[in-house]
């Protein structure tokens, strides 16, 4: 006689898939971004129409280490990439910092920006309620937060 599986809210095959992502890199929503030992991050913001839009990188003590002046040319996906250096050209500390993003429309309105961040996944937790992956700097986020696979090329 053989004993009965345990009941589980993951499948067998969900578990291996997203043990997949491990060491690759997921797009996800984040207000923090991390800058690990490779010295720089990446990440994208949606832009709202044509206008600038203006990321501050932010430090744990209040202190804007940054700012990143991009140009939309419309509505939709615009990456970002910061090298981790400050503004006076000296590399920034490893560490998580706040992202703040403003996007000032070719009128002159403002709207802040959700920020959304690429990390490598360094592994995967099964919890009771839902598959974590394990982000550098960042912690764990809900495989659900996922919304995409691979860096965009830019």
């Amino acid at each position: 006689m053989t004993a009965a599986a345990p009941a589980s809210v993951h499948s067998d095959d969900q578990v291996l898939k997203s043990a997949l992502l491990v060491g690759h890199s997921v797009l996800l929503p984040s207000q923090k971004i991390a800058l690990t030992g490779n010295g720089a991050a990446t990440g994208s913001v949606m832009a709202r129409g044509m206008g600038i839009v203006n990321i501050q990188i932010i430090d744990d003590c209040g202190v804007v280490v940054r700012k990143l002046v991009l140009e939309a040319g419309g509505k939709g996906e615009l990456p970002f990439s910061w090298d981790g250096r400050n503004a006076r050209g000296d590399q920034a500390p490893i560490g998580t910092y706040t992202l703040k993003a403003i996007h000032v429309a070719s009128q002159g309105a403002s709207t802040t920006l959700d920020t959304y961040v690429d990390v490598k996944v360094e592994s995967v937790t099964i919890g009771t309620d839902g598959l974590y992956l394990n982000l550098p700097g960042l912690g764990a986020a809900s495989l659900d937060y996922v919304l995409r696979i691979g860096k965009p090329a830019f």
